[in-house]
């Protein structure tokens, strides 16, 4: 099979084209998880204006723990090596009814 200057062609230009695909995932993908910003354990300062309690599940690297806000509301949280997942359906006060 001969191959011919369009057919070079078409084939750099299709390579091309999936290294600029693969450079545009690449670019979303930093930018979605720009926001998830993992700090790294004991490297910044506590906020004094909020506490957090927590309790490691044995055998496993999750952990239970209860956060103190701001408001003094507490929230039960899990935390894993995934990320951490909080019941704010029944953090404090958030299931009583509002005063009037």
């Amino acid at each position: 099979m001969k191959r011919t200057a369009k057919h070079t062609t078409e084939t750099i230009a299709s390579i091309l084209a999936a290294i600029l695909a693969a450079i545009l995932a690449a670019i979303l993908t930093t930018a979605a998880l720009a926001g998830c910003g993992a700090r790294g354990e004991g490297t910044s300062e506590p906020d004094p204006r909020t506490s957090t309690a927590c309790k490691r599940w044995s055998n496993t690297s999750m952990r239970e723990c209860v956060v103190e806000l701001q408001d003094t509301r507490r929230v039960t949280c899990v935390s894993s090596t995934a990320g951490m997942s909080c019941d704010w359906a029944h953090a404090d006060g958030a299931d009583k009814e509002p005063t009037r």
